[in-house]
């Protein structure tokens, strides 16, 4: 989910748009045309060449503005970034952790450095460098839903569930978090996993596996809500989930008969 969130966290960091430009790369190349020495400038123009994927001319923007300003921290975490994008991981530590001796404190890259970590299946790396950006900055809803993921991968159930809490309850628009919670509810069988995979749902109505696992919890309810279940079934078939129909098949009709013998 995250890279592009690189890309939203330096565009707030770049300077006030005179509202009659609709096209950032014009409106920052025209910036660098009137002030070439301006590392700002250059570095703004790489940031609106990343969010469009023209990874070598925003990697040419921001050395310039490396260039420029060599301790220019912001420039060298795009980079990282950048290079990320591009599957360069050797490069893009190399980025974040110059960024990070030039700034200490700059808990993006400490996150991002923690995704790589993870892409590679560092999963003790990557907890690392999630816990120092949460150091950083604890209100980080993403960054404690990174983590829950990494903790919840190593078992760690109780420690996961704290982290997808209050991922929660610092940003309420990241389905997975409620949904990873319906999960270690339903392990423990706890019928508050119905109330996390429905609310997924209602963030992303277009959530597959919130849809199945919602159907499986409401089929193993008891007693259990078939309509509801088949209703969630379809739903998740409809959205091209590769449903295990031995499974539904047997939940349902089991219970069916489990209906029909009682009084």
């Amino acid at each position: 989910m995250i890279p592009s969130l690189c890309v939203i966290f330096f565009s707030v960091l770049t300077l006030n748009r005179n509202p009659y430009w609709q096209d950032g790369i014009e409106l920052w190349k025209a910036s660098v045309k009137v002030t070439p020495y301006s590392n700002r400038s250059h570095h703004n123009l790489g940031i609106e060449y990343l969010k469009k994927e023209r990874y070598g001319e925003a990697e040419e923007e921001f050395k310039e503005a490396i260039r420029l300003k060599p301790d220019y921290y912001y420039a060298y975490a795009c980079l990282g970034y950048l290079y990320h994008k591009k599957g360069d991981y050797g490069k893009a530590i190399e980025c974040y952790r110059y960024s990070q001796k030039l700034q200490p404190n700059l808990f993006i890259t400490f996150y991002l450095s923690g995704n790589i970590y993870d892409d590679e299946g560092k999963i003790d790396e990557a907890i690392i460098e999630y816990q120092k950006a949460l150091w950083l900055n604890p209100d980080f809803g993403m960054g404690h839903f990174r983590l829950g993921v990494l903790l919840d991968k190593k078992r760690f159930y109780s420690d996961a569930e704290a982290e997808y809490k209050r991922a929660i309850y610092l940003d309420h628009k990241i389905p997975e978090a409620h949904y990873n919670l319906g999960i270690i509810y339903g392990k423990q069988g706890n019928a508050l996993a119905v109330e996390e995979f429905r609310k997924a749902i209602k963030i992303n109505p277009g959530y597959p596996e919130a849809h199945y696992n919602l159907a499986i919890t409401y089929a193993a309810l008891m007693p259990p809500d078939l309509r509801l279940a088949r209703e969630h079934f379809d739903k998740a078939r409809e959205l091209g989930y590769n449903v295990d129909e031995g499974l539904v098949d047997t939940l349902l009709n089991f219970n069916d008969k489990d209906e029909d013998k009682r009084p």
